[in-house]
């Protein structure tokens, strides 16, 4: 029998931690869906077995109303953080006890039950999420989202190299921007959505609202927003660079029901590059391959066809980037 009560143990946790976010996760958990179930299975959360807290936490999480699968994974994780560092609390403060939530299977499971089977990311994903753009919003603004999305796909890595790019820095010929000391190079779909939303000073928002279409300091990317042009100059960059994250985050998200990161459009467009230039065979054995750079072709290879692309970062974590894609 548990030497004190859920409820006890999560108020004395973030007691201890003094965090306000895990004060925020705290008040998810501690509904009238977790005091049911406890009373349903006669069990204190740290009494449960693997079975008994992932249903737990379904049950939890069906108290949430009108959240998506993303916004579910999202929650889930930080409700499984939080069991797992209080059971470790109790541990130490009450008496040991095994600790399902540190099971590293436990994640997986319980999603694949809670929001359902891990969607593959691919091309093909990505592409259904741009045409679902198009049934849920006016055109210019699925067509500005769908920019947005493969233009991370294509080569830029952040928000700010997108702000950034001038007129001068695009071959139009060659349909490449040069970005940093690398070229990007664009899709025929990129670089045609890119100049015909260039020529837009205007674009549909949110309540048939009229948003103003401009530039940031000269960018040949512009933005929509109700500021005038001088003001939104004055824009500091983390606003401006988070602004077109949050585009997928935030806007796609809320029109589609799912997105991408940016960051997983830019891996998965390196991924789909690395597949084009050696056939998907060697490009799989060259982020699954074992060594270091200097000893291995595989790795060499990779690293030297990454710094062509504009990744400056460890191989380690390209490689680590990168394992979600393949496919065995």
């Amino acid at each position: 029998m548990a030497l004190c009560s859920t409820e006890t143990l999560l108020n004395e946790f973030c007691e201890s931690t003094g965090n306000r976010n895990h004060q925020h996760i705290k008040d998810w958990v501690l509904c009238d869906a977790l005091k049911d179930y406890e009373k349903k299975v006669g069990k204190q959360a740290v009494e449960m077995d693997r079975d008994e807290l992932i249903g737990m936490i379904q049950a939890i999480l069906e108290e949430a109303k009108g959240i998506n699968n993303v916004q579910l994974t999202s929650r889930y994780k930080q409700i499984a953080w939080l069991l797992r560092n209080a059971f470790d609390y109790y541990s130490e403060h009450y008496e040991r006890v095994y600790n399902p939530m540190r099971n590293t299977s436990m994640t997986r499971e319980a999603l694949d039950i809670i929001v359902g089977p891990e969607k593959k990311v691919d091309r093909e994903y990505m592409e259904s999420i741009i045409n679902k753009l198009y049934s849920n919003l006016p055109t210019d603004r699925a067509k500005y989202y769908e920019l947005v999305m493969r233009l991370f796909y294509c080569g830029f890595a952040n928000g700010e190299e997108i702000a950034t790019f001038k007129e001068r820095n695009i071959n139009f010929k060659k349909r490449t921007i040069f970005v940093g000391d690398h070229f990007v190079q664009l899709s025929d779909e990129c670089f045609s959505l890119l100049v015909e939303l260039h020529g837009l000073k205007y674009m549909s928002g949110p309540r048939k609202k009229e948003y103003n279409f401009i530039p940031y300091n000269g960018s040949y990317f512009k933005f929509p927003t109700t500021a005038e042009e001088a003001e939104f100059n004055d824009y500091n960059m983390s606003y401006v660079r988070n602004s077109i994250h949050q585009f997928l985050t935030k806007n796609v998200l809320n029109a589609v029901g799912e997105t991408m990161k940016f960051t997983e459009l830019y891996y998965l467009g390196f991924y789909d590059h690395l597949v084009d230039v050696f056939g998907r065979e060697k490009a799989n054995k060259m982020i699954k391959t074992r060594g270091g750079k200097g000893n291995n072709p595989l790795i060499e290879a990779l690293m030297t066809e990454a710094q062509k692309y504009g990744y400056t970062n460890r191989v380690t974590d390209l490689r680590q980037a990168l394992r979600s894609f393949v496919i065995e």
